[in-house]
């Protein structure tokens, strides 16, 4: 999903209607809830991509300062030279 279909969603469901206020409320409670999940989900992808990039950074550093074991290196399937012959 993305923000564009958000928005979209949005449009439609943030529509008052001033003659039945009764049924709107009750509406909005449930619109939250939709939109409160969307923003978890949302949060969530994002600390897990994160911690991919910082387990990747780490992941690299060791390699570039040579502190990783053959097998990881076979594990990762990297070049055994990080600097290419240099």
């Amino acid at each position: 999903m993305n923000i564009e279909q958000v928005l979209e969603m949005w449009k439609e469901d943030s529509i008052i209607d001033d003659l039945k206020l009764d049924d709107t409320t009750v509406r909005m409670a449930r619109v939250h809830s939709k939109y409160l999940e969307l923003i978890t989900i949302s949060k969530m992808r994002r600390k897990k991509k994160d911690l991919d990039y910082k387990t990747l950074l780490k992941d690299k550093w060791l390699y570039y300062n040579g502190k990783l074991s053959k097998d990881q290196i076979d594990a990762f399937k990297w070049e055994y030279d990080p600097f290419g012959g240099l």
